[in-house]
């Protein structure tokens, strides 16, 4: 047959090449989204969820707000649990879509670059360079084009998984928490795309053990020179910023924060890494950068903002991240440099990474000159930065302590602003002393010289007056060292102060106290309690007294009480009445009782609207305290805890319909009640210590009623410590190579290198990066196998050790007792990568689309566990999800219960309502009973422990993770040797952190011994008295497995 025609194209599109793979392939190539969903059940069965309900609510759908408190139900019928478990799953797709379209638009610019063909050559002495790929997608990419059929795939998924978010779509928590599991592959897919592409075209360091370490801190980069600085995780734009700094001779410091930072460094050592994304704030505003370029994701939202009030252009480089800017891509660059140097634009949308290298680079250098001759007349208009002077704002803070309920680290920003009020601005805290005419009898400190001191010494007889010693004669014995103070009255001896090798203070007559101490030559006197008089006006303050009563109720002598009072009669007159009644002389204040009178007039027009309570920052139910003022009432318990909780600070009287000054009316009362508020103050050292923990967020600043600018506050207090950060990291090694799992494959499954510590994760770390540092180095010195990446990887150069960082202190190679970065986020595939090496080059495994295999062995004898002790980005959810379901547990830090769920193994019951929908126990489903196996020789099934106990857990405290590392290490298939070694560090870390002492052991040590091998030895006598208590009997150690089908002896 002939077919004639005009004007025909052909277009052929992309051509698949059959490649020879030397593994069968497996049973679930390129998994759909229910494909795995028996895997999952066998997880889930095991470890069920633990859900975090904070907001019971759900607002998904137009029917909506629903409450789903109290097992109620939505509009839809769905539950809370079903609820959460979507949430997570949105959490999951978010993150997964977050590096999937990073490496759409990394895949697509670098083919356009350098062509389809460039080889994936990512590791020295390697076969297995695409682990993740070439287990779900079932095929071996040899070259950056070849990704983009695993990249088509995970988007497909992806938008099959968005969809089941959709009202009505799905109806049971498992299979939302299946999905979010199957997302969580996805993601670690997508990752391994990105850095796969980027290493190969962008020649990173190739799997190299020990890779040139590049500087690392916010002092690291050299202000002299012009300044750009990138934020973000896609390397393309900065790399474009270098590429043109070198082509055209440019001397430009070229640095930045978070992942991107990383990439930099693995693409040019040059380069500078700031920090993690906690620095983005401070360093801005610093006014360091003199142009800022944004990429892609954990960038901060208002970064154009302030950019804006330092006149600092921002370069948008990917549609992801606009920004609202105007897009010049197709604009002159010429045009370009000069609207941003003119102020014209703030910045612009910039795509085309030609133009981009061009104009960051120029407009950089002509922004440094005019910084350089910053106070003429062209850049007197011109913000250094945003830092200088906010330190003074801090006199303005009420002490309501919003910014305590701001922080989501629970860093007390009240304390710390307090501080530095006291500390830098040298203002005494007003909370102390609220009548200023009782200042001349605050704290004091003299100094007088033993030659100086004599009886005519007015500074000396002026210090006894402040305590009412009325001194006719001070006598003194220098060699003795000693001083005599007579009364004047009674001519009794009232104090005698000695110093000699041990400092005395002897008070005579009446209750003082004094501190005195003796240095070089000087006798230092400091006073500290005995203000007598203070409690004897506090007392009048509330009520009429007599001079025997107040004598009982202070302790003290009625004569002095008398001379007291007569002189502050004399001195102020119309500040005190006396009458007699009886024999009893009587004293009020005046002042004391018109104040009274004067709140209660104010209190009697409360209208008991509450307003003022809604108002309060601290939650105090103020109003209780009014109301009972306005009717008369004793003030009580309930009252008395009202005032020890206010702070002052005014804010609930901004509402008062009435405007009663509460705030005056809690202080009368506290004067009232002799109540003295225990105000704490930091020193300057713990002031920085504090700041330390702070994630830099600036929450604090928008709940401030004085919008004062707390982040600038405690950049401009750590200035001095930020410009001395300075450091060594390794930014980024890539894939762990195949010789090298060789080598360790043999112990870590037979658990005698005790296991792999995987850091991942943001740097919203509890208690700043320093806890981080101390729980990776705490397992280094254990020899386990330490491997970071992104955030966490930053923690580990800096906060912690300082100068003497890890990665200058420990190995790069993947081997025990070292830390070995990765790289970036997207270089988490290669810690899953190199788990799935393990079962394969080590075990043996077929890799090629088997995924339910490998997992299995995964789960049963690799004993890795992955720790997000900063927990923030929906990107952390997705990526722990990835690791939970090769069977490998995550430990989430206190941040991590919101992300809606845990899964635990020791959570039992069901979370369906009644088990309507599924019970994740349901015995027709085939499934084995919770801590059950198969042994792979026989099919037998024996009873096996709680190992791994949990698949998904969020820790408290530092002490807490430490204790749940060592255990989650426990594997069903460890030898008796690694588990003895495992066992020993579980003890001694339980030792060292649970709280218990140097001798306790955990109370489930008897679970995890199955026979007497696995007793460590030097503790076999106290352990087999444990055992003996628990009734414990040997079990079998078999070849654990929980896949039916692997259970026939084929890999015995």
């Amino acid at each position: 047959m002939t077919i004639k025609t005009k004007n025909l194209k052909i277009l052929i599109g992309e051509v698949e090449e059959e490649r020879e793979y030397e593994e069968p392939e497996g049973l679930t190539p390129n998994p759909d989204i229910a494909d795995l969903r028996e895997w999952d059940l066998k997880l889930l069965n095991r470890y069920k969820p633990e859900y975090y309900g904070f907001i019971q609510q759900c607002q998904f759908c137009a029917l909506g707000p629903c409450d789903l408190s109290d097992n109620r139900k939505g509009a839809c019928g769905i539950t809370l649990e079903r609820h959460l478990a979507r949430e997570g799953l949105q959490l999951a797709i978010t993150g997964a879509s977050a590096h999937s379209a990073h490496g759409r638009h990394l895949i697509e610019a670098l083919i356009e670059k350098f062509g389809r063909d460039v080889p994936l050559d990512v590791a020295e002495n390697t076969e297995v360079k695409s682990p993740n790929i070439q287990l779900v997608c079932g095929y071996k990419p040899e070259t950056i084009g070849d990704l983009e059929r695993a990249l088509n795939y995970i988007e497909e998924q992806i938008t099959k998984l968005a969809s089941c978010l959709n009202v009505g779509t799905e109806s049971s928590d498992f299979d939302y928490n299946s999905k979010a599991l199957h997302a969580g592959m996805l993601d670690h897919v997508g990752m391994e795309i990105c850095d796969l592409a980027q290493i190969a075209a962008l020649n990173f360091p190739k799997g190299e053990p020990n890779p040139k370490l590049a500087e690392f801190g916010f002092g690291s980069v050299n202000k002299e020179k012009p300044v750009i600085l990138c934020i973000g995780h896609n390397v393309l734009a900065g790399a474009s910023a270098i590429d043109y700094a070198e082509a055209n001779n440019k001397d430009v410091e070229i640095c930045g924060i978070c992942c991107t930072a990383l990439d930099l460094g693995r693409y040019r050592t040059g380069a500078k890494i700031v920090g993690p994304l906690s620095y983005q704030l401070p360093y801005i505003r610093a006014g360091i950068a003199d142009v800022v370029i944004s990429d892609e994701q954990c960038i901060r939202v208002d970064i154009l903002e302030n950019l804006k009030k330092l006149k600092t252009p921002l370069i948008a480089t990917t549609d992801k991240y606009v920004s609202g800017l105007e897009d010049l891509s197709n604009e002159n660059p010429d045009v370009i440099i000069e609207k941003l140097l003119s102020g014209e634009i703030p910045g612009c949308f910039l795509h085309t990474l030609e133009k981009l290298g061009e104009v960051a680079v120029k407009v950089a250098v002509n922004i440094k000159e005019r910084k350089k001759n910053a106070g003429n007349e062209k850049t007197q208009n011109l913000n250094l930065n945003l830092y200088e002077g906010a330190i003074k704002r801090t006199t303005e803070c009420i002490n309501c302590g919003l910014c305590i309920k701001a922080c989501p680290v629970g860093v007390d920003n009240r304390l710390i602003i307090r501080s530095i009020n006291k500390i830098f601005n040298e203002k005494e805290s007003e909370i102390n002393e609220k009548d200023e005419e009782n200042n001349e009898e605050s704290k004091a400190q003299f100094l007088f010289c033993w030659d100086d001191i004599s009886e005519n010494n007015a500074d000396f007889i002026k210090f006894l007056k402040r305590w009412n010693i009325e001194a006719t004669n001070v006598a003194i014995s220098k060699d003795d060292k000693v001083v005599n103070v007579t009364d004047k009255n009674t001519n009794s001896n009232l104090l005698t102060l000695k110093i000699g090798n041990n400092i005395i203070a002897e008070i005579k007559n009446e209750k003082f106290e004094f501190i005195v101490r003796g240095e070089n030559g000087k006798l230092n006197i400091c006073e500290e309690v005995g203000k007598l008089k203070n409690k004897i006006i506090n007392l009048l303050k509330q009520r009429e007294c007599g001079i025997s009563s107040l004598a009982r109720e202070i302790g003290c002598s009625r004569q002095y009480i008398y001379n007291v009072l007569e002189k502050i009669s004399k001195e102020k007159p119309d500040e005190l009445t006396k009458r007699v009644i009886g024999k009893e002389t009587c004293y009020s204040l005046i002042k004391g009782l018109n104040e009274y009178y004067k709140i209660t007039e104010q209190a009697k027009v409360c209208i008991e609207c509450k307003l003022c309570n809604k108002n309060c920052p601290n939650d105090i139910q103020i109003a209780d305290l009014i109301v009972a003022i306005k009717e008369g009432k004793e003030i009580g318990a309930n009252e008395i805890s009202i005032l020890k909780n206010c702070a002052m600070c005014g804010l609930c009287q901004e509402k008062c319909p009435k405007k009663i000054n509460i705030k005056e009316v809690v202080r009368v009362e506290k004067e009232r009640n002799g109540m003295k508020d225990e105000i704490k103050f930091l020193t300057k050292e713990e002031i920085l210590e504090s700041i330390g923990k702070c994630i830099f967020c600036g929450r604090c600043e928008s709940w401030c009623p004085k919008q004062i600018p707390i982040v600038s506050v405690f950049t401009e207090i750590y200035k001095d410590r930020l410009a001395n950060d300075k450091a060594k990291i390794s930014p980024g090694r890539g894939a762990i190579q195949d010789v090298e799992i060789r080598n360790v494959g043999q112990p870590i499954v037979f658990g005698e290198i005790p296991g792999i510590l995987a850091a991942v994760g943001c740097s919203i770390w509890p208690n700043g990066g320093k806890e981080l540092g101390e729980i990776l180095e705490e397992f280094i010195k254990r020899n386990f196998i330490v491997v970071v990446s992104g955030c966490s990887a930053m923690a580990a150069a800096s906060d912690y050790s300082g100068t003497h960082n890890l990665f200058e202190k420990y190995g790069g190679n993947f081997g025990p007792g070292n830390i070995v970065n990765v790289g970036s986020c997207v270089a988490n595939s290669h810690i899953t990568g190199a788990a799935m090496k393990v079962a394969n080059i080590f075990a043996k495994r077929n890799l090629r689309a088997n995924f339910e295999e490998i997992a299995d062995y995964i789960l049963n004898r690799v004993g890795a566990v992955g720790l997000v002790w900063g927990a923030m980005s929906a990107k952390a959810v997705s990526i722990g999800n990835g690791v939970m379901r090769l069977g490998i547990p995550v430990i989430e830090g206190p941040q991590g219960i919101k992300y809606r769920k845990g899964l635990r193994g020791d959570v039992e019951n069901p979370y369906e309502n009644n088990s309507e929908i599924f019970d994740y126990g349901r015995k027709n489903l085939g499934l084995l009973d919770r801590w059950k196996c198969y042994n792979a020789a026989n099919g037998e099934i024996f009873d096996s422990e709680p190992s791994p106990l949990h698949l998904g857990y969020a820790a408290k405290t530092k002490e807490e993770v430490m204790i749940l590392i060592s255990k989650l290490t426990l594997r069903p298939g460890d030898n008796t040797k690694g588990r003895s070694i495992k066992l020993s560090h579980y003890i001694d870390i339980y030792r060292k952190y649970g709280g218990k002492g140097k001798y306790a052991f955990p109370d489930d040590l008897d679970k995890f011994i199955r026979a007497d091998g696995d007793i460590p030895m030097a503790m076999s006598d106290e352990i087999k008295e444990i055992l003996k208590a628990n009734n414990w009997k040997p079990r079998k150690i078999a070849d654990p497995t929980i896949v039916r089908r692997m259970a026939n002896g084929k890999f015995i």
